[in-house]
């Protein structure tokens, strides 16, 4: 796994050790982000997984997978 992304997973472990579920959902995610960062290297540079994740319940686990959605095809949000 790309070292960006372990190590951003590594801190939302460390921080949200109670929540498995919240956490599974990260990682699948960031897993499924590795292409993208990988051919951007520039979104580590701008710290872009380091922001606030959405914790609230089932909307935050979609909010995120909207997110990484959007990312994957070259876009920061539903508007651009």
């Amino acid at each position: 796994m790309n070292a960006y992304i372990e190590r951003v997973l590594a801190e939302t472990k460390a921080k949200n050790a109670n929540e498995p579920e919240f956490l599974q959902t990260v990682e699948e995610v960031l897993s499924s982000l590795e292409p993208v960062i990988n051919a951007h290297p520039e979104y580590e540079k701008a710290c872009l997984l380091e922001c606030p994740v959405p914790r609230d319940g089932a909307s935050g686990g979609e909010a995120l997978r909207l997110d990484a959605h959007f990312l994957r095809q070259g876009r920061s949000s539903p508007l651009d």
